[in-house]
């Protein structure tokens, strides 16, 4: 329970500066290139290593399509372009998930856990948290 109020209150410390746009871009606030490469390969490294992630022989195959460097780089692209920042994006896309690849609300919770353990691990403030946590629900 006292997870949740620690939630509703970091939401309500943080709308307020994300809808009026107000201070440094997420990008910079998460330290620039080094910032959000540490983030993004945390994350990146956590869901390789999450075997129920990988369960269908489909996204096993993805998995051994896309190395994990490149999957890193892409996530970090995609905070780039995401941030009101003038950040020069890399121009490199990952291959689209499998046709009919489905992810349940279990995996979503995992992969939501993943990312609060690497934003930890990459020493990303709590108010950023929310940001990084809503980029990922709007990738659903």
């Amino acid at each position: 329970m006292p997870h949740n109020i620690f939630r509703i209150l970091a939401v309500l410390w943080v709308l307020p500066a994300v809808a009026f746009g107000e201070g440094p871009s997420l990008y910079v606030r998460l330290g620039g290139k080094p910032g959000v490469q540490r983030l993004s390969e945390s994350f990146v490294r956590r869901l390789r290593a999450d075997a129920s992630l990988w369960r269908t022989q489909k996204m096993r195959e993805y998995k051994a399509r896309v190395p994990e460097d490149q999957a890193s780089r892409a996530l970090a692209q995609r905070i780039c372009e995401v941030s009101r920042d003038g950040c020069s994006p890399l121009k490199e896309a990952l291959p689209p998930i499998p046709q009919g690849v489905r992810l349940d609300p279990l995996d979503w919770l995992q992969i939501s856990t993943h990312a609060e353990h690497a934003m930890i691990d990459a020493k990303v403030p709590t108010r950023e948290r929310l940001e990084v946590i809503q980029l990922l629900i709007r990738a659903r």
